[in-house]
Parts: structure tokens; C-alpha cells; sequence
């Protein structure tokens, strides 16, 4: 049985390069709190909530570094996407944050996008649907890469997921607890983090000359947008997100949002990450250096190897 959910409309836009009809592309569950509790496999109940509950930990803060960019490092963040006319946000929200797991761990692999939009039942496919759904989907029976289930910006066809190739599956999934806080912790231990928020015509009409967004029409109780948050920097005080809608909007396909203003437009209300553990000696390594290179190279520079290389690691290894 489908979701009973609200659907939140947006005003038509003329850029070219983003949805020209474009209306919320998230189906919210009107219980939130209890449709993640339904989500959740049994086997794995105890992993989301110490995870999550791991996120609260202010001690973790005594790690936080004063920028973290994903982009930066090695095959953790892959090229902006184009949804086109098919409200999928949430689809390559959801995608693109397992995709970061996979980078993390030394593989570049575009998960597929139109697998989630085709199968992930409780949706709405290009009519919307919720990260919680497609993440648990991917956790529940595994997901198949864009090459061999490609993107078509349509959700007219059955499910065409073929399990013997659906092979990307995150170990387990985490939703972050609602603030700003928490949205930073998880960005330095488990990468990037899937977001919702309030996509405003502000929002929508972005560009690289705007530099930091700012809105104060924004509501972060109703969200009807979903994207990549990728890192923040406290310096100069704004998020980093990747948007799907080309690299034709805002900058080069990103945002950044102001991060002075606590849960600007519900950037942190909604977030939800996967974790893919490493399975060999290789893939530990490379995320150490992933997680290494994503933080501020000034700072890097002021800390001492041994310090960055087991006392920050070591103490987010304590979070799995």
C-alpha cells in the first residue's frame, strides 16, 4: 500500500535547464517518525539507532574540521546530473549518496537512478517519492548500476530491476538527527548525506552571482526538494549541495547555502545517509585518505599525521 502523503506545488519556471513545469518531487509521509520505524529491517533496527543515536554525541566535535568538500577527494562525488521533466529528486538524492559510500571506498560507480523511480513501491516514481524509501529499498534488495538499468526520465514502465545484477547494497542506512549539528558529525564520519528542504522560487532562480543563498520565505516543515549535501565550510558559512538539474544551474549544478541560520529551509530536518562497509584492507584505506582529503588542506597541513591519521579516524571507528 502507497503512502498517504502531501504533495506541495511550485511556480512554473522559465529556466531552461531545470524542470520547466516544477512541482515537489517528494511524497512526505505525513507520520514521519513512524514510517522510518516501519522501514527499517528487523535485523538491523539495533545498527540504525546506535548509529543514529551516535550522531548526537557532541564529542565528535572536538573533530569537526572548519571545511569539509567531498569534491575534493577522490571518486566520492560524482558529475551533476540531469533529472529533466521527472520529478526523481529523491531518486538521485538517494543514488548519489551511495554513490559517495562507493567513492569512499575506491569505486566510481553511477547507481542507478531509474531502478528506484521503476521499483521503489511505496512511491510515486517521477511523481515523487522519499529517500528513506529508495535507501531502504537499496538496503532491503540491492540496487543495479546506471549502465545496466539507465536513467529515462519517465516512470511509465514496470520494474525491469534484475536481481542477479542488483548487486549495490549499503550495509545499513542512518537518519541523522534533525540539526545542524548532527548534519556536520555526519558529514565527517559517514560522507555525504542525502537532504530535503523547501525549494523556494529563490531557490530555483540561484545563480553563481547570488554566491551564498540566503531566504527567509523558505518553510523547513514542508520540503519538496531533495539533493546531495557534499560538505560545509564554517569559514565563509554556507552548506554545499549538489542539485540535480544540470550544470546550468546555480553553480555549475550546486548550491550554497547560508549554515549561520540553524535548519535554513529544513536542510537538516530530513537527512539521511547509508554507510557501505569496506570489505578489504584496500577499501579502508582508501576511505581514510577520502575522508582525509574532503577536510580543508590549511588545515591538514596544521595538524600532525599521526593525530589526523588515528585519533580523528580512530575515534569516528567507534561510531560502527
Amino acid at each position: 500500500m502507497k503512502l498517504t502523503t502531501t504533495l506541495f506545488s511550485l511556480a512554473t519556471l522559465t529556466d531552461a535547464h531545470a524542470p520547466t513545469d516544477f512541482h515537489s518531487c517528494l511524497r512526505v509521509p505525513h507520520d514521519l517518525r513512524a514510517h522510518r520505524e516501519s522501514l527499517h529491517m528487523t535485523p538491523l533496527k539495533d545498527a540504525h539507532t546506535v548509529m543514529s543515536e551516535c550522531l548526537k554525541n557532541s564529542d565528535l566535535d572536538d573533530y569537526l574540521p572548519s571545511v569539509i568538500d567531498y569534491r575534493v577527494a577522490d571518486k566520492v562525488v560524482s558529475p551533476v546530473k540531469d533529472q529533466g521533466q521527472c520529478g526523481s529528486c529523491w531518486a538521485f538524492s538517494s543514488a548519489e549518496s551511495i554513490e559517495g559510500q562507493l567513492g569512499l571506498n575506491g569505486h566510481r560507480i553511477n547507481v542507478s537512478t531509474q531502478n528506484f523511480v521503476d521499483c521503489v513501491s511505496l512511491d510515486y516514481g517521477c511523481e515523487g517519492g522519499w529517500m528513506d524509501d529508495a535507501l531502504a529499498y537499496a538496503e532491503k534488495t540491492g540496487v543495479e548500476t546506471d549502465h545496466d538499468y539507465p536513467y529515462t526520465a519517465t516512470s511509465s514502465q514496470d520494474c525491469q530491476a534484475n536481481a542477479s545484477q542488483a548487486t549495490i547494497r549499503p550495509t545499513v542506512y542512518v537518519n541523522i538527527p534533525p540539526n545542524d549539528d548532527a548534519l556536520r558529525r555526519a558529514l565527517l564520519v559517514l560522507g555525504p548525506v542525502s537532504i530535503a528542504l523547501d525549494a523556494t522560487d529563490n531557490f530555483q532562480m540561484y545563480t553563481a552571482s547570488d554566491y551564498i543563498f540566503n531566504d527567509d520565505t523558505c518553510d523547513p516543515t514542508t520540503p519538496d526538494h531533495a539533493l546531495l549535501l557534499v560538505g560545509y565550510n564554517d569559514i565563509e558559512k554556507y552548506w554545499i549541495v549538489k542539485n540535480s538539474w544540470n550544470t546550468d544551474w546555480g553553480r555549475d549544478g550546486y548550491i550554497y547555502i547560508n549554515n549561520t541560520t540553524p535548519n535554513m529551509c529544513g536542510i537538516s530536518s530530513y537527512a539521511v545517509a547509508p554507510y557501505i562497509e569496506p570489505k578489504t584492507v584496500d577499501e579502508e584505506q582508501h576511505r581514510l585518505f577520502a575522508h582525509m582529503h574532503s577536510i580543508q588542506q590549511e588545515m591538514v597541513m596544521t595538524i600532525e599525521e599521526d593525530e589526523l591519521g588515528y585519533g580523528w579516524y580512530d575515534a569516528t571507528l567507534t561510531f560502527f
